[in-house]
Formats: C-alpha cells, sequence, structure tokens
C-alpha cells in the first residue's frame, strides 16, 4: 500500500494533521529545554577576587574606580582576572573611597579564595565553587554528559521507537525525563548533577516527536513541516533562555522544565500513532483505522482503487488473526552492511551531521561569551533561526531548490562568515555578532535539511533507528562542543568552523535528490533513490 497516494487523496497537511501538530507543540517545543539548558545551568558568571583591603565582602560593586590597580586584567576583550590580584605593600584597613594607588604592586599577583560577583546568577559553578581556569573542564564536562545522553538515546530508544512505535517512545520518554529534571534540580553534588544531566539527555524526546511528526503528512508537505518543528524548537531555546533571565537560579529553571514535560502527559495520549509505522508492522486494522479517521476530519472521500486496498488489507489481517503478529527481528546493522547504497548514505549523512552538530551548537556556546548580554546574544542566535526555516521553506517550496543542493549550499555559506571573521578586529562587537547570526542562520538551514535528508533516504522499518544511527555520530562531535571554550585557548574557533562547513558541503553533493520523491517504505524503495 502506497501511503503516498493516500495522503494525496486525503490531504497532506489537512485539519487532522494541524490538530496533530498542535498536540505535538508543546513536546516539540520542550524538546529543546534538555539539549540547551546546560549552556545557562553550567554557564560561567562574571567574577573577580575580593580585595579585602579595599571592601567588604558583601559589596555590591563589581567595578569600582580602583579595580584595573588592584586586579590584573586578562582576555579578549580585557576582563578582571578570576582568581588573581595584586599584592599589596600596606596591610591596612581601608575603604573605596582612600584606596592608595601605591598600596598595590602590580609586579606581585597572589590567588585568591573569596569573590565578588557581577550578578546574583547562580549556576553550577556558584552552587558547587567551580571556580578559576583549572576547574573550567567541570562546567564544560556538562555539554560533553549531556550530548552523550542523546548518543545512547539515538541509539537504544530509537531502535525501540522502531519496535515499539513512536507515540509509546514519546509518552514514556516525556514522564520519565519530567520526573528526572526535576530530581536533578535537588542535585546536592557536583557528581550527582552529571549523572542526572546523562539521564535526562537520555529521555530526549525530540527524534521521537519528529519523526512521528514527519509521517503524519504527505512527501510535498514534509518540508514544510520541518520548518515548523525545528521553529518550534527554537522558540524552546528562547523559552530556556528567558527563564533563566528571568529566575537568574539553575535550580529553579530545571523545575520549569521538568513541570512542563509532566503536563504534557495530560493529552499527549491523544496524538495518533504513526500510520507508517502501523503499515511496517502489519497492523492493517489499525492503519485502516487512521486512514479513515483522517478521511473523515479531513473531509475526503476515499477513492475505489485505495478502498479496494483497504479492504484486501483487512482481508489479509483475517487470514493471520490467529496468529501472534511477529515483529522484525532484522538486524539495523546487518541490513545496513547488506545494502551499499545504504551504507554509503551512513557514512555521508554521519559525517555531515557531526559537522552541524558541532558547528550549530559552537555558535550557541561561543554567543555567551561575546560582549554584551549573554541572553541577549543568545536569544538573537536562536531567534535568527526562526527566518532561517522561513527561507528554507520557500526556497524549496516556490523554487523548487533540491534538498542536495540546499544542505551543501548553507555549508558553502555558513564557511563565508566564519572566514571573514578571522579579519575582525576583537573591538568590532556589532560587526562579529553580525557575522555570527548570519553563519547561526545558514547552519541552522543546513542543520534542518539533514534532518529531512535523513528521514527521507532510509525506509520506514529502518528509519527510526538509521536517523538515531546518524545522530549517535553527528552527537560524538557534539561531545567536543561544549569543550570549544577550551579549545579557544589554542585556535580560533572559527577557522575549524569555516574548513567543517567547507568539507561537508563538498561530501553533501553525494546524497542523492529526495525532493518531490515518496517516503521509502522498504529498503528496495530506499536503494532505487539512487
Amino acid at each position: 500500500m502506497d501511503l503516498e497516494v493516500v495522503f494525496t487523496e486525503l490531504g497532506q497537511f489537512g485539519k487532522y494533521q494541524t490538530l496533530q501538530y498542535a498536540l505535538l507543540a508543546i513536546p516539540l517545543l520542550a524538546s529543546a529545554f534538555e539539549e540547551i539548558s546546560y549552556m545557562f545551568t553550567s554557564s560561567e558568571v562574571d567574577y573577580r577576587c575580593l580585595v579585602p583591603e579595599c571592601e567588604e565582602a558583601n559589596t555590591t560593586e563589581f567595578s569600582p574606580p580602583w579595580l584595573s590597580l588592584a586586579v590584573p586584567y586578562r582576555g579578549d576583550p580585557l576582563q578582571p582576572a578570576w582568581c588573581e590580584r595584586y599584592g599589596v605593600s600596606l596591610a591596612i584597613n581601608t575603604t573605596a573611597q582612600i584606596c592608595p594607588p601605591e598600596m598595590f604592586m602590580t609586579n606581585v599577583t597572589q590567588t585568591c579564595n573569596q569573590w565578588v560577583f557581577e550578578s546574583k546568577e547562580k549556576t553550577i559553578a556558584t552552587e558547587f565553587e567551580l571556580f578559576c581556569e583549572e576547574n573550567i573542564w567541570q562546567r564544560t564536562m556538562v555539554g560533553t554528559i549531556n550530548n552523550l545522553g542523546l548518543i545512547t538515546n539515538y541509539i537504544i530508544v530509537c531502535y525501540l521507537s522502531d519496535r515499539f512505535g513512536r507515540k509509546s517512545a514519546l509518552i514514556t520518554l516525556t514522564f520519565v525525563q519530567g520526573l528526572l529534571a526535576i530530581l536533578q534540580s535537588f542535585s546536592p553534588s557536583y557528581s550527582i548533577f552529571v549523572l542526572l544531566e546523562y539521564l535526562v539527555c537520555f529521555c530526549s524526546t525530540f527524534n521521537s516527536a519528529f519523526i512521528l511528526a514527519i509521517e503524519m503528512v504527505g512527501g510535498e508537505k514534509r518540508m514544510f513541516a520541518n520548518c515548523m518543528m525545528n521553529t518550534l524548537y527554537s522558540m524552546g531555546e528562547v523559552v530556556v533562555a528567558l527563564i533563566m533571565w528571568w529566575v537568574q537560579d539553575f535550580r529553579v529553571l530545571l523545575r520549569f522544565v521538568g513541570a512542563i514535560k509532566l503536563v504534557n502527559i495530560l493529552y499527549l495520549w491523544l496524538v495518533s500513532e504513526s500510520v507508517h509505522w502501523y503499515l511496517t508492522m502489519e497492523y492493517y486494522e489499525q492503519v485502516v483505522s487512521v486512514v479513515k479517521n483522517i478521511a473523515r476530519i479531513n473531509k475526503k472521500q476515499l477513492s475505489e482503487a485505495t478502498q479496494h486496498t483497504l479492504d484486501n488489507l483487512v482481508a489479509k489481517r483475517e487470514k493471520i488473526k490467529k496468529a501472534e503478529v511477529k515483529v522484525p527481528t532484522r538486524s539495523v546493522i546487518r541490513e545496513l552492511f547488506s545494502s551499499r547504497p545504504l551504507l554509503s548514505r551512513f557514512a555521508i549523512c554521519s559525517l555531515t551531521w557531526s559537522v552541524n552538530v558541532f558547528v550549530y551548537f559552537g555558535f550557541s556556546l561561543l554567543s555567551v561569551t561575546l560582549a554584551g548580554n549573554k541572553y541577549v546574544n543568545f536569544i538573537l542566535i536562536a531567534l535568527v533561526e526562526i527566518p532561517a526555516y522561513a527561507v528554507m521553506w520557500v526556497g524549496m517550496e516556490f523554487f523548487n531548490i533540491g534538498r542536495k543542493t540546499a544542505l551543501a549550499g548553507t555549508f558553502f555559506l555558513t564557511a563565508v562568515p566564519c572566514f571573514i571573521y578571522l579579519f575582525v578586529p576583537s573591538d568590532a562587537d556589532t560587526i562579529r555578532l553580525c557575522l555570527f547570526l548570519l553563519g547561526k542562520f545558514s547552519i541552522t538551514i543546513s542543520y534542518t535539511v539533514i534532518y529531512e535528508v535523513g528521514a527521507e533516504v532510509f525506509p520506514t522499518e529502518l528509519r527510526q533507528s538509521m536517523v538515531g544511527l546518524c545522530c549517535a555520530v553527528g552527537c560524538i562531535a557534539g561531545l567536543f562542543a561544549p569543550q570549544i571554550p577550551l579549545m579557544a585557548l589554542y585556535i580560533n574557533p572559527m577557522l575549524v568552523f569555516f574548513w567543517l562547513s567547507v568539507g561537508a558541503g563538498s561530501l553533501s553533493l553525494l546524497l542523492p535528490e529526495t525532493q518531490g520523491r515518496s517516503l521509502p517504505d522498504t529498503i528496495m524503495q530506499a536503494v532505487k533513490l539512487s
């Protein structure tokens, strides 16, 4: 049975799909929470050494007039050193008003164990005292553990979703993840926090929600649906930043995340299971029920040919009614290596996915290090994704730009601002931010197209497993993305982004074009795409 024909008859994105996407809207928005919340829960806060000769321990002034005399400035742009201060030649108590320059010895530095903070923001850095350069790795490790959880999710959970259904996986993961996020907010130590970070990300819901949603629409509307889903993801990024900006406490942020996840359970059971999955698993009665439900809600009539096909499905199901329906037991790895076209696609998708993950999250991570308000910068970097989705959809829908062309072209476009950035002065904050926005704009299109390509070049019976494996390999690069602040001490990250984008763009040209082609349900159909 060709479900693409059915969707063409009943409406590729009608009232039925609109209702289903409305139910999936909050879960898709909230799926961003677990993937990017670590950028705020483990972010650095601005702090400096306390100078007890000139101020009290409860001081609220971060940059007094005498600060440059008492504390060395580091970095580009220059900022007060975190854990160093100048020595003093006069051991006297004084105040900020009478703190003479001659009391400081600028040729002598010493470490400190008391600090002054620019804001009241609470992250794991302040909660677990992860201060000074030697503890940076503990903060960045949270992001690496986050991506490690996503890798195991893509391998294990996505496989289970292929076996037991997209809807079942989505509901179960949402519930468990909500509980774990709330539990994480009560972490008494750094080690417990990191362990729960892994478990929360292991229960990531994005792939289950994405595959379920993409299989509800016809081929001509899949890119539009893709844009809608990723727009919701970007809005989720903005919501996380706004919540943290408001509450200024990572524990409260995690409780918000957990509560929103648990509220989703109240209505997620109303979402329909994927008709593609029902057909692949030979649940023919459910296939007929869903198809008739789509026809009823979209107010469409089934053609005689389609009705005859449905009747045949029911008849076929009656013949095996007394027998237990067997779940396909083929090994994903065996199927992959038995087909050279699928193996080639897997390799290319995995490599380009790796670059997408590294560069996409790299821009987001670096945005909070730019000059200015880190929340505003992050929100701008997130919001620029929305016009990127719109441009992608318009280009493919109305200008007939192919998936492969879009993927390769946006990789090359990403390389351009990365290259220009290398020659921009460090004090040109506005120009740097604009180049960041352009880079994030183009890599966002690429990151979205790769999901679409991954969903279209693999068959239904292996789709979520293959997409999950590609995501897993891609997230290996994601393990290193949180270490970009450390990498920046040795090499400019924008130079790395430039060369990776050029390489990935070249590889993308080797993929088959899938625009306007039916979603393959079998391995044979997928191979014929070549």
